[in-house]
């Protein structure tokens, strides 16, 4: 509870977008999706091995698909392994800004796949 602000701060103060590149939007995209349709896949496939029923699988893929500080926990345990020019720079792609790409695009998704799931439920 103390340390999730400070470790939210230290990754935003370390964040550098100065190498930004075209390809790197690109790479976020593909990024995203493929991390999204990941989790409702992969999640869904567990519960209806469950014995869950479609709608019931699919519910909890999409409420699956939200990330955060794991993602970013993920990201700045392999800063380091990432391999820079004698400049500084990034050689390859950035995954910073993918991660904060699925970060930020899977938090707004996921409510909104919640909705359009749980709206088409009747009423009981």
């Amino acid at each position: 509870m103390i340390f999730t602000p400070i470790f939210f701060a230290f990754i935003g103060i370390s964040a550098d977008f100065s190498s930004f590149r075209p390809t790197d939007l690109l790479f976020g995209l593909v990024f995203v999706a493929v991390g999204i349709i990941g989790k409702i896949a992969g999640c869904g496939a567990v519960a209806k091995c469950c014995r869950y029923d479609l709608r019931d699988s699919t519910t909890i893929g999409c409420g699956m698909i939200a990330r955060g500080e794991v993602a970013l926990a993920v990201y700045s345990t392999g800063h380091h392994l990432i391999a820079r020019a004698s400049d500084g720079s990034v050689i390859g792609i950035n995954p910073l800004i993918a991660t904060i790409m699925l970060i930020v695009i899977s938090s707004i998704l996921c409510p909104i796949f919640l909705k359009m799931i749980f709206g088409n439920k009747k009423e009981a």
